[in-house]
């Protein structure tokens, strides 16, 4: 394998490891981990939320799912996209930004559902997160979601994991879904010299919070030993605090949610055969517990 799509959890995770060990750990040279039954179980998964899509009239999905254990940093989502539906082939696939190793640079790539839920930690529950839009607003993110050359103008041209929101320095996976939203929803410019910056004024303007990790003194040497991790597109009062802010999968749904109050959300988990199926924006656990309002079922 010569990219990852993991877009963050991989740095996240070993930012928190001794330095000596994260800088034996490269981020490009973690071996796939997802053997055969685990590949099976994710043909299925995928097979159950392609059913309940096609049930569905939606074209343009925002979409999160888990990937790393980010449980330490009360997480469970690290990458985002938007899911679109094809009418010439009657599917579903999530256009996203990820990282070719082998190139040693971001791309944006269409991968299948099943293959984009084979990103998680095979002993961790799967994740899945659908944000569903109403007409107006999905059809603006669909025209332009579905556009290669917006798709494109939107990408930066170097990765950083820990990329911050309000800098075209860098960018990460879920900045890129991010500033795709703003350039569908913000009636920005096709003549803007920089859609990423005018993206991410539209984004400042309207509020957008992103997540804040607090890292303490580790910060001051994460950079020197953690693959893909930077520094200096950050404020200085926040790395004087240990703190980085960055757009993980939770704030991109928050934002969408305060943007657009009438959307809607679906949240699938998977622990071993056991599904839970919540309707709504409350987060499920990490565990993948299910509340009695929820839908319970076994994976077929």
């Amino acid at each position: 394998m010569t990219w990852r799509q993991a877009c963050l959890g991989v740095a996240l995770a070993l930012m928190l490891v001794p330095a000596g060990q994260a800088a034996s750990w490269s981020y490009c040279d973690q071996p796939a981990r997802a053997n055969l039954v685990q590949t099976d179980r994710m043909l299925r998964f995928g097979h159950l939320v392609e059913n309940i899509l096609d049930e569905t009239a939606a074209q343009a999905v925002v979409v999160s799912r888990s990937g790393f254990d980010l449980e330490r940093f009360g997480l469970h989502y690290s990458h985002a996209g938007v899911m679109l539906r094809d009418e010439v082939q009657q599917g579903w696939s999530v256009r996203q930004l990820y990282f070719d190793c082998a190139a040693e640079r971001p791309r944006i790539y269409d991968q299948g559902i099943p293959g984009f839920l084979l990103g998680n930690e095979e002993d961790l529950p799967t994740f899945i997160s659908m944000v569903f839009l109403p007409p107006d607003e999905e059809r603006r993110l669909a025209v332009q979601a579905h556009s290669k050359p917006v798709a494109l103008s939107l990408l930066g041209q170097t990765y950083s994991a820990n990329a911050y929101p309000f800098s075209t320095r860098y960018q990460n996976c879920n900045q890129w879904a991010l500033e795709l939203l703003a350039y569908a929803w913000g009636n920005i410019s096709l003549e803007a010299p920089d859609r990423r910056a005018a993206a991410q004024g539209w984004l400042k303007a309207q509020g957008y919070q992103p997540t804040q990790i607090r890292l303490g003194p580790f910060l001051d040497v994460a950079s020197w030993f953690v693959p893909l991790v930077n520094r200096d597109d950050h404020p200085a009062n926040e790395l004087a605090e240990g703190i980085v802010s960055l757009s993980m999968p939770d704030a991109v749904e928050d934002f969408v949610h305060q943007q657009v109050p009438a959307a809607t959300r679906l949240e699938i988990c998977l622990k071993d055969t056991h599904v839970v199926i919540r309707k709504g924006w409350r987060r499920l656990d990490a565990k993948c517990v299910a509340e009695p309002t929820d839908q319970v079922m076994q994976l077929q």
